[in-house]
């Protein structure tokens, strides 16, 4: 989880252009979602087991989303 919070810091603010989702059934990584930005720059999440999704959007704010996965024992989270 280290990385990602230094990437998210990043990420936060910048406008989402494209995305990406890639995925394979022989070779690693089994699946990537990369999101374009407008500033010509992207972001990269993969994995080599499936990543779950969400089926849609969802209503709720930072709080109500924090309430929701701080739910699960042993969960640590950072808000950006």
């Amino acid at each position: 989880m280290t990385r990602i919070k230094f990437a998210l810091a990043d990420i936060l603010g910048k406008e989402i252009e494209n995305i990406v989702v890639a995925t394979r059934t022989e070779n690693n990584p089994r699946i990537q979602i990369i999101l374009i930005f407008s500033d010509d720059t992207y972001y990269e999440f993969y994995s080599d087991v499936d990543i779950s999704m969400a089926s849609g959007i969802c209503a709720g704010d930072s709080e109500t989303v924090l309430t929701l996965v701080n739910e699960w024992p042993d969960t640590e989270t950072t808000l950006f």
